[in-house]
C-alpha cells in the first residue's frame, strides 16, 4: 500500500431544464461526446473536436486524488478511500492530498491549472470539491477540463435527476463534472424563540416569513433577530426566492432573471429581511453562527447548517427544518460538489472509478448521509434519508440549479454582492438595484 495523505485545515469560501438528456444518456451509453463549441475554447475559436478525457493513452499505476481544504473538515475519511481503492484495484497506488489553503480560491486555481494545462503537467488526476459554477465552468471554457459523460457509468447517469444533469452540462450538451455531492437550500427556525414571540407555525412561504419578520422584530429583546441568512449571495437567499416565484430564473445568456418582475418582488423582500437580520450577515454564515447562539429566530440555510446547530448545543426538540420556503413553484436551489478531471489525462477512466466507488457506491452513500449530512446526486435513494432531509431531496430533484457558465465568477457573485449591500445598508431603492443588475448581467455572453 502507498496511499499517502497531506493535511492542512481551512475553509474554501464556497434552471435551465436539460432538454437533451436522452442524447446525453444516448452518448454516453455510446461513448460519444458533443463536439466543443468556440464559446468553451481557450482562444475563442470554433472547433471540431473537444478535448478527450482519456486521449493520450494507457494509464499510470498512480492515482493523484487532490481535494480542496474544506473537504477534509467535512470527510475526514478521505485517506481511507485510497486505501480501500488500492485494496480492489491490484497494482494501484493512491495519493490522496489536500490543496494547500493559500490555493483555495477559484481565481487562484484557474490560474494554476490552466498554465499546467498549456506546459501538459497536470498536477492531479481528480480534483475533489468545487461547484460546477465557481471551477468548473471556467475550467472548461479554458479547455483545461475535459467532457466527462461518456465515462460515467450508464447506472449511475441514468439515475441522475434532469435537475442535476442541468447543473454539470455546459452550453454545448457535454456534461464537464462528475458530480457526487449536493447542498440543498431549506428553511431552519427556532422553535422555542417562535413560542416566545407568539408564533404557532413557522412559515410556509416567502410572503408569510417577510410578514412575520417584519411582525416580530419590535418585539424581540436586543441581540437577538427576527431572520438570518447570507443575503448578499446571490445564491443564498435571492435565488431560492426567485425560484419560487417564476418559472424563467435564469436569462437566456444562464445569469439570474433580474429583469423578470418576480426580481423586483424579490429584491423587496430580501431588502426588508437583510435589515431584520444580524447586523454582520455580509459576513458569509455570520447569521448561522447567531442561529447557533440561540439569537435568530428563523433563517434560510443549507442542510449542513441544521447538524452545526445541534454541534452547537440546541437540541433536536428546539429546532425546525423544512424545504425551501414556497411560492408560486416549489423549487429550491441547490450546488454539487463535483468531481474535475484534466484534459488529457491517462488516469481518466481510474479518476472515475475511484469516485464511484468512493461516494456512490452502497457504502459510500451511506457514509455520505451519516457522517457529511450530504445529498447525493440519485433519483432512487429517498429511504436512504433520515425524515428531516426528506424534503429537501423532493426538492433538490425538481430544483433550479445555477447553468454550467463562468458568469457566477466573472460578473454575477461579485456585481449581486455590491448591490445587494447598497440596497440593505445603504438604503438604494429596490428598483435602481434592479437596474443596475440588469445592466451588469445583461452585458455577459457565454
Amino acid at each position: 500500500m502507498t496511499t499517502t495523505h497531506r493535511s492542512s485545515r481551512a475553509e474554501f469560501a464556497a434552471d435551465t431544464t436539460l432538454s437533451r438528456r436522452r442524447f446525453l444518456r444516448a452518448s454516453a451509453a455510446a461513448g460519444l461526446s458533443v463536439p466543443a463549441m468556440g464559446m468553451l475554447s481557450a482562444c475563442g475559436e470554433d472547433s471540431d473536436d473537444g478535448p478527450s478525457a482519456g486521449g493520450s493513452g494507457g494509464s499510470s499505476s498512480t492515482l493523484r486524488v487532490i481535494h480542496l481544504p474544506w473537504m477534509e473538515n467535512v470527510a475526514p475519511w478521505l485517506p481511507d478511500l485510497g486505501t480501500q481503492f488500492e485494496e480492489n484495484n491490484t497494482g494501484v497506488s493512491v495519493d490522496v492530498s489536500p490543496l494547500a489553503s493559500a490555493e483555495g480560491n477559484p481565481q487562484a486555481l484557474i490560474q494554476k491549472f490552466t498554465l499546467e494545462s498549456r506546459k501538459d503537467e497536470p498536477s492531479f488526476d481528480v480534483l475533489l470539491g468545487p461547484t460546477p459554477f465557481s471551477l468548473a465552468a471556467p475550467l472548461a471554457k479554458a479547455e483545461v477540463i475535459a467532457p466527462i459523460g461518456d465515462l460515467i457509468p450508464d447506472d449511475i447517469l441514468s439515475r441522475m435527476p434532469d435537475s442535476i444533469l442541468s447543473e454539470v452540462t455546459g452550453p454545448d450538451g457535454n456534461i464537464w463534472c462528475f458530480p457526487f455531492w449536493q447542498d440543498v437550500m431549506g428553511f431552519l427556525y427556532n422553535k422555542t424563540l417562535m413560542s416566545e414571540v407568539g408564533l404557532d407555525q413557522p412559515p410556509a412561504t416567502w410572503e408569510e416569513l417577510h410578514a412575520q419578520a417584519q411582525s416580530i422584530a419590535p418585539e424581540l429583546p436586543k441581540d437577538t433577530y427576527a431572520y438570518g441568512a447570507d443575503w448578499n449571495w446571490v445564491t443564498r437567499m435571492f435565488l431560492p426566492m426567485l425560484v419560487t416565484m417564476t418559472d424563467t430564473p435564469y436569462a437566456e445568456n444562464g445569469t439570474p432573471n433580474v429583469a423578470d418582475p418576480a426580481a423586483l418582488e424579490a429584491l423587496r423582500m430580501l431588502k426588508d429581511l437583510g435589515q431584520a437580520s444580524p447586523p454582520n450577515s455580509t459576513t458569509e454564515l455570520a447569521s448561522a453562527e447567531v442561529f447557533q447562539a440561540g439569537k435568530v429566530v428563523m433563517e434560510t440555510y443549507w442542510q449542513p447548517q441544521y447538524l452545526r446547530a445541534q454541534e452547537a448545543g440546541l437540541g433536536e426538540d428546539e429546532l425546525g427544518f423544512s424545504g425551501n420556503l414556497g411560492g408560486q413553484r416549489n423549487s429550491t436551489v441547490f450546488w454539487s460538489t463535483v468531481a474535475l478531471i484534466p484534459a488529457n489525462s491517462k488516469n481518466a477512466e481510474l479518476a472515475v472509478k475511484f469516485v464511484t466507488d468512493g461516494f456512490l457506491s452502497d457504502d459510500g452513500i451511506q457514509q455520505s448521509i451519516e457522517d457529511a449530512g450530504r445529498f447525493l446526486p440519485l433519483n432512487d435513494i429517498e429511504d436512504r434519508f433520515p425524515d428531516w432531509m426528506k424534503p429537501l431531496y423532493q426538492q433538490m430533484l425538481e430544483g433550479s440549479p445555477l447553468p454550467l457558465n463562468d458568469s457566477f465568477v466573472t460578473v454575477v457573485k461579485d456585481t449581486f454582492q455590491t448591490e445587494a449591500e447598497r440596497m440593505v445598508i445603504e438604503d438604494q431603492s429596490p428598483e435602481d438595484t434592479q437596474q443596475k443588475l440588469i445592466d451588469a448581467f445583461s452585458a455577459y455572453a457565454w
